[in-house]
């Protein structure tokens, strides 16, 4: 019999102190102001906080939403959440709970918690973060979290739906007030937009509905695209700080929706005194833009216009002059660190130290899969994987972690001199990584469809993934195929399909990005030696491992290994 869902569950998990980590002052003012908003919309209501001094723990949060997840009779469950947190890459954030400085499995790994949650029968979830999503520095290194959802298959013929606002960016920070040092009267800057928008206090978020529960509703799109704009407004205005947020809306009515209203209300009073102090939700002080306390909203406007074309233009100018400066070779360059060993799979390919950096050609016919061993002074050696494409030069630009910037271009070896790198695939990575890619944009299109850019197609399957349109992501993988092109083997799984069923040939032959490596529970080279190396896996978007044993490595490129400048390299 099945059982009518008429619950709606929210759970305000607010963590103000993590060891080794400042105290947040506006924690417990945010989820308190979450739960006012709930509780007026009829919400059952659980908190998780540390404001009386308890632990918030993942195994009570996985018990709590274990137990809904079994009765199914929950509508809709919203987790929000304040307090510090990180990003070990651009799409997996952490949001850590009381033991997170001593124990990384005492976090929340929300992409995979959002993943999970697909699974659980609830028509409607939806996540708000208000923490940093810096990257991870000292203590968090390797940090990836725990999923608060179980693994269960809920089959009830529910199409479930998963909200996520994020009070800023991948790699930047958040920022709470504390006017006046007055820790009662703290506040998380997206927390009270948020609450406010929630509320109906924002005339321009509240839609009319047509035989819904109440006459007006806020949706999710509406919301995030309100956040997006008032958010940055906010931050300079108040305290001139950069803070944009970010969001991924998948829900829409008929019949989700966040809020529902009698009516439209009126603007929220945002102000604060003037000798409010700016206090961070984790990360490190940046630069701080011009004071626009005093500045009206359409002088305001304006300069975050220009800032927004400002960055962008320098970050397409950044990578343009990368794949200027790359030798057009077949195969991969990578810059910014040593190869000390090199490690194939597919094909014969050689090594060699050039200008430009250390070059792992591949082969003459067909792909293949590559790791690159990377001399660390500070530390054990990192491994660079790499997919080697035929018929592309590609470029790997280490940082910290591992590879922060990842670009294919056509090999131009031939020419005598170096040809202009293709506009649309310079501008899709330069719209990612300011924050601003999205599957839609004409640039992004061109780079996919017209240039069969493989770091934009996984970019794009990461973002219809986020969507819950797998059928867009196999409809990328057609494309590839019926182009003549190896398909970059994360789009298999970002479109939910088992690799046997399909017959297509990919490349590597383990997932390109960390996100795929927990999405995925097995891989081409085995289940065994995918699973000995997922461990190593550093944090960073694109696969690497940090002091992973040589035996681990080699067992994923079929062992075959050379030293770079040796001579009769790579023979498989």
């Amino acid at each position: 019999m099945e059982v009518a869902m008429a619950r709606q569950v929210a759970i305000g998990i607010g963590v103000s102190r993590v060891d080794r980590l400042p105290v947040l002052q506006g924690v417990e003012s945010g989820v308190a102001d979450f739960f006012r908003w709930a509780r007026d919309q009829g919400f059952e209501v659980h908190s998780f906080t540390d404001s009386d001094g308890r632990l918030v723990t993942t195994d009570d949060l996985k018990r709590y939403v274990e137990e809904l997840v079994t009765t199914r009779d929950v509508q809709k469950l919203f987790v929000f959440f304040a307090g510090h947190g990180v990003s070990t890459d651009l799409v997996e954030d952490n949001w850590l709970l009381s033991r997170a400085g001593t124990n990384h499995d005492e976090a929340i790994s929300v992409a995979r918690s959002a993943e999970y949650a697909r699974n659980c029968g609830i028509p409607h979830v939806a996540f708000f973060g208000d923490a940093c999503r810096t990257p991870p520095v000292g203590f968090q290194l390797g940090m990836r979290g725990a999923t608060i959802f179980p693994y269960l298959a809920v089959r009830n013929g529910v199409r479930v739906r998963v909200d996520r606002f994020f009070a800023t960016r991948p790699g930047e920070r958040a920022f709470e007030q504390v006017p006046d040092d007055v820790r009662s009267e703290a506040f998380g800057i997206f927390s009270r937009l948020l609450v406010a928008a929630l509320e109906g206090r924002v005339p321009e978020v509240v839609t009319p509905i047509d035989d819904g529960k109440l006459p007006f509703a806020v949706q999710a799109h509406p919301l995030g695209e309100y956040l997006d704009e008032q958010v940055p407004r906010e931050s300079y205005r108040l305290l001139a700080v950069q803070q944009t947020p970010d969001y991924r809306a998948e829900s829409a009515w008929s019949p989700h929706v966040i809020s529902w209203l009698p009516g439209p209300g009126q603007p929220p009073a945002v102000g604060v005194p003037s000798a409010a102090r700016p206090s961070r939700r984790g990360g490190t002080t940046g630069s701080r833009p011009p004071d626009m306390s005093q500045a009206d909203d359409d002088t305001l406007s304006r300069f975050l216009e220009e800032e927004r074309g400002r960055r962008l233009d320098e970050t397409f100018d950044r990578i343009r002059n990368v794949v200027l400066g790359s030798s057009g070779l077949a195969g991969l360059t990578v810059v910014g660190g040593t190869a000390s060993r090199v490690l194939v799979t597919g094909g014969r390919a050689d090594v060699a130290e050039e200008p430009e950096g250390w070059h792992i050609a591949g082969p003459q016919h067909g792909s293949a899969t590559a790791l690159i061993e990377i001399e660390r002074a500070d530390r054990a050696s990192d491994w660079l994987a790499a997919a080697l494409f035929p018929g592309l030069s590609g470029t790997a630009v280490l940082g910290p972690h591992g590879v922060e910037q990842l670009i294919y271009s056509p090999v131009f070896a031939e020419h005598d001199t170096v040809p202009e790198p293709p506009h649309s695939i310079v501008m899709a990575l330069a719209l990612f990584e300011e924050g601003m890619f999205s599957p839609d944009d004409k640039d992004v299109q061109s780079a996919v469809f017209d240039r069969f850019d493989p770091v934009v197609a996984v970019l794009t399957a990461v973002e219809y993934a986020r969507r819950g349109r797998p059928d867009l992501v196999l409809d990328l993988i057609d494309h590839f195929v019926n182009g003549g092109r190896v398909v970059p083997y994360d789009l298999v799984l970002f479109a939910g399909q088992d690799l046997d069923d399909l017959h297509i040939p990919v490349v590597p032959d383990f997932p390109m990005t960390t996100r795929g490596w927990v999405l995925a529970e097995t891989a081409l080279v085995g289940e065994k030696a995918f699973k000995a190396a997922r461990p190593y896996l550093t944090p960073s978007l694109w696969t690497a491992f940090s002091a992973a044993p040589l035996p681990v490595m080699q067992a994923l490129v079929g062992q075959v290994e050379t030293e770079a400048g040796a001579v009769d390299h790579f023979r498989a």
